[in-house]
C-alpha cells in the first residue's frame, strides 16, 4: 500500500484516479455534490491524502486548512460580527464554545474520509489519519479536527486515532438525521490547553444534557460518550455506597435515592459499563423506562 499527498493541478489531469477518488466519496455515502469535485480541484486550503495499491485508490482524506487569523479578525468572528468562508470548525468552537483563541490557532479540518468497501477493517484509515497527523505537526499546524453525524461506529473509530468529543449540536442534522459531534486532536503546545478544556468541558456537562435535548441519544452512544468522564464532581462517600449496597439487596426504595443513583450511574458508565447494565444506567440518565434488576445487578459487583 503506498500513501501519497497529491497535488490537485496532477489530479486533475489524472481522470482516472480522480474519478476514482471522487467514486470512493460517493460509495461513502457523503452528500457529495459537483460543487465538491470543483472544491477538490481548485480550493486553495484543501489536502488530499491517497491510498493506493498498484496505483488504484482504495481510501482518500481530504482535509481543508482553517483559522490562522490575526487576533483582532479573530475577536470578531468569536462575537459573531464576522464569518470568513470555509473557517467551519473555528468559528464554531469560538462562537459557541466561547474559545476566543480558536480562530488564531491552525487547524486542519478532515472533510472526507472513506475507503473503498473490500479494504475496510484493515486499518487504512487510520493509516491516512497518522500520516496526516505526521504532515500536519511538520507544518506547525496546532489542531487537527473533525466534525460528523454521531454514530457510535465512527466514534469508535476517531477515539481509537485519539481524538476526543469538544462539541454535540443541540439539533439533529436533517442532511445526516443525527447531530454533528465535533473531535479534535492537538498538536502543538498551542493548540493542547483548547482541545483538554473543550474536552473536560464537553464531558464534564454532558449528563446534565441528557434529560433534555439530548433523550433521544441511543443508550449504546450515550455511554460510549461519558466513557473516561472525571467524576471527582460526583463523589460518593462511604454512607452513600452503604444507600446502594441496601438498595442492591431491595432493601431501599430507588425513588427515595434518584440524585444518588444519578450520580452512580454517570461514574459507572465513565468506568465503562457494558451491556444491559449501559443500557438502564443511560437509560436512567435520560428519563427512559429501564430494567432496574440491570442496575442491581451492576451494584452487586461493586
Amino acid at each position: 500500500m503506498t500513501y501519497r499527498w497529491l497535488e490537485q493541478d496532477a489530479l486533475a489531469a489524472d481522470e482516472d484516479l480522480l474519478t476514482g477518488l471522487y467514486g470512493l466519496l460517493v460509495a461513502a455515502h457523503y452528500q457529495t455534490r459537483p460543487s465538491d469535485l470543483q472544491r477538490l480541484l481548485d480550493g486553495p486550503d484543501v489536502r488530499v491524502l491517497s491510498a493506493l495499491l498498484d496505483g488504484r485508490p482504495l481510501g482518500v482524506l481530504l482535509a481543508v486548512e482553517e483559522g490562522g487569523m490575526p487576533p483582532e479578525l479573530a475577536e470578531a468572528v468569536c462575537a459573531g460580527k464576522r464569518r470568513p468562508r470555509g473557517h467551519q470548525l473555528v468559528q464554531s468552537l469560538a462562537q459557541h464554545g466561547g474559545w476566543c483563541e480558536a480562530p488564531t490557532l491552525r487547524l486542519w479540518r478532515v472533510m472526507r474520509i472513506a475507503v473503498a468497501e473490500p479494504a475496510r477493517r484493515r486499518g487504512i484509515g487510520s493509516a491516512l489519519l497518522a500520516r496526516l497527523r505526521e504532515a500536519a505537526a511538520t507544518r506547525g499546524v496546532d489542531l487537527l479536527g473533525t466534525s460528523f453525524g454521531l454514530d457510535a461506529s465512527l466514534l469508535a473509530f476517531w477515539e481509537r486515532s485519539g481524538y476526543s468529543p469538544v462539541r454535540l449540536g443541540h439539533r439533529v442534522d436533517p442532511a445526516s438525521a443525527a447531530r454533528s459531534l465535533q473531535m479534535l486532536y492537538p498538536l502543538s503546545e498551542a493548540g493542547r490547553p483548547l482541545a483538554e478544556a473543550a474536552g473536560a468541558r464537553f464531558r464534564r456537562d454532558l449528563p446534565w444534557r441528557l434529560c433534555r435535548e439530548l433523550a433521544d441519544l441511543p443508550p449504546e452512544t450515550v455511554a460510549a460518550l461519558l466513557r473516561g468522564r472525571d467524576c471527582s464532581d460526583l463523589p460518593l462517600d462511604e454512607a452513600d455506597r452503604r444507600a446502594l449496597r441496601r438498595f442492591a439487596t431491595g432493601g431501599q426504595d430507588m425513588e427515595e435515592l434518584w440524585p444518588l443513583l444519578w450520580r452512580w450511574a454517570v461514574r459507572r458508565l465513565a468506568e465503562g459499563a457494558q451491556g444491559p447494565e449501559a443500557v438502564a444506567l443511560a437509560s436512567l440518565l435520560q428519563g427512559k423506562p429501564f430494567e432496574a434488576a440491570a442496575l442491581r445487578d451492576g451494584l452487586s459487583g461493586d
